[in-house]
């Protein structure tokens, strides 16, 4: 095990003479145990992490279908905006949430691109399906602000988890 200011880097195996891998041993003489990753444990993580965001899609799919909203939302100048500007920020928060919380090796940057990728190309994807639907139509300006929304969610997430939990956002 090679440690790097006291942080494993990497778990070296040793060939022993017999030929078979083996765990070097720590300071203390112990060999350290992985946790078992089941396929159990694999599901409620992928439903604890992408189940959010996945509803959080389908809700934003049906709000789309919509042919008009109810009369009692605000009809201010910019108020469209706004509203895409935030749902799109919880959406970009559940999506970053998703992609930095994978086992495999997708750092920050790495999870922050994948979500800008995927959270444009749904909003690209949801203003087309809104030119579908009666009495809407589909807004390139609309999609940008989506996309401003979803890269504004993950950051302020990133830096949420990174104030509120320095040790889980290693």
């Amino acid at each position: 095990m090679v440690r790097l200011f006291g942080i494993v880097v990497c778990d070296i195996h040793i060939q022993s003479k017999m030929g078979r891998l083996s765990k070097e041993t720590n300071r203390k003489g112990m060999i350290p145990t992985e946790e078992t990753d089941t396929v159990e444990s694999r599901f409620r993580n992928a439903l604890f992490y992408a189940g959010p965001a996945i509803a959080y899609a389908v809700l934003i799919y049906f709000l789309s279908s919509l042919s008009s909203l109810p009369e009692e939302v605000p009809g201010f100048c910019g108020f469209d905006k706004i509203a895409h500007f935030f749902e799109y920020f919880v959406f970009g928060c559940l999506l970053y949430r998703w992609f930095s919380s994978t086992k495999h090796d997708c750092d920050r940057r790495s999870a922050f691109w994948i979500t800008i990728a995927v959270g444009t190309m749904y909003a690209l994807t949801d203003e087309w399906h809104q030119s579908f639907v009666p009495e809407r139509d589909a807004s390139l300006w609309d999609a940008i602000v989506d996309a401003i929304g979803i890269g504004t969610g993950a950051v302020t997430y990133d830096l949420m988890l990174r104030n509120l939990f320095p040790r889980m956002s290693r």
